[in-house]
């Protein structure tokens, strides 16, 4: 697959849209990258300083963060996996 341009930015993959945001994984300098979320515009609604993450699903998505694993709600507030019950 090759490189995705929109509003100026380059993606390296959009993920499937849910709840109207997708992940969507950028690149950094020395080839690393970094994952946030876009509405269908190809705007960043949450910002791109995730190491992984996955669609939204009940209003959660999946995310990786510095090694730690926690969800994040639609509107980019942080939950640690031991705070979900």
């Amino acid at each position: 697959m090759g490189n995705i341009l929109a509003k100026g930015l380059i993606f390296l993959e959009i993920g499937h849209f849910s709840e109207g945001l997708a992940p969507a994984i950028v690149p950094l300098e020395g080839g690393k990258t970094k994952t946030g979320f876009v509405n269908k515009r190809g705007e960043f609604v949450i910002e791109a300083v995730h190491d992984s993450a996955e669609p939204f699903f009940r209003g959660l998505a999946h995310i990786e963060r510095n090694g730690r694993q926690s969800y994040l709600t639609l509107e980019g507030t942080e939950i640690r996996w031991d705070e979900v019950k």
